[in-house]
């Protein structure tokens, strides 16, 4: 009986002290990525560029999740597959709780992406890494091209906004000036 009031006491003890030194846990757990060379032959699309631009995606909800998804722009330097215009924008969720990739603006990225239905997606279990960081990539992959169409989409959107912007102008004038015209006939 004292034996297993002991027992009973240490397994108390031991569960009570495992209670104080919780191990770490992740949201988002990946396997290892495949090496390089089956990337290159699979469907990732592989590029190096700098990160422009970070922006949420509009989303009507007031209610915001880790997996929202971020747009990414980035201006291309360098493409091995998959890719041929200078500026493309890419999508990852938002926290790498969700196994989003956390960018860093005017950084120079590696990056490996996979297309889905939204465009081309980057996730954290991939292989994209700063340039710095992926120097053993880089050598596998060798020299890459330069993109082929140039694309700009920071200026696409500065057209579209001051298009909007012209397009108000005209209405209001074309409102005052149907104003002046019917005050004008009356008389």
């Amino acid at each position: 009986m004292k034996k297993l009031k002991y027992l009973i006491l240490s397994v108390l003890a031991i569960s009570f002290l495992i209670s104080f030194f919780p191990s770490t846990s992740f949201a988002c757990s990946c396997v290892a990525p495949p090496p390089v060379e089956e990337l290159l032959g699979g469907e990732t699309a592989i590029f190096s560029g700098i990160i422009r631009k970070v922006t949420v995606e509009d989303k009507p909800s007031p209610i915001q999740s880790s997996a929202d998804q971020l747009a990414v722009l980035v201006e291309v330097n360098q493409t091995w597959k998959g890719i041929v215009d200078s500026d493309v924008i890419v999508y990852t969720a938002r926290s790498s709780a969700s196994c989003g990739f956390e960018f860093q603006v005017n950084s120079e990225y590696l990056i490996y992406a996979h297309e889905s239905a939204d465009g081309f997606e980057v996730s954290l279990c991939s292989r994209t890494a700063l340039v710095a960081d992926a120097q053993d990539d880089l050598y596998v992959l060798g020299e890459g091209q330069t993109p082929s169409v140039q694309q700009d989409f920071e200026v696409e959107a500065e057209i579209k906004g001051s298009f909007g912007y012209l397009l108000s102008i005209f209405v209001a004038i074309a409102i005052i000036g149907s104003l002046f015209f019917i005050k004008r006939r009356k008389k």
